[in-house]
């Protein structure tokens, strides 16, 4: 079982390598996107003097 599994094995990654050097492959791209930072409204109540001394982390 095991050498019939290595042999099915072999002549599957030779199949999938020819394949890919013959359709170009498959190819990843992956975009990093910088996030917004989300403001939020002011309210007749907020003290805004208090949030520019203590900021959000």
């Amino acid at each position: 079982m095991v050498v019939g599994g290595t042999a099915i094995t072999v002549v599957l990654v030779v199949l999938f390598n020819l394949i890919s050097d013959l359709t170009g492959g498959i190819r990843f791209t992956m975009i990093e996107e910088e996030t917004a930072v989300r403001r939020r409204k002011i309210k007749s109540t907020d003290d805004i003097y208090d949030e520019v001394k203590n900021p959000p982390t």
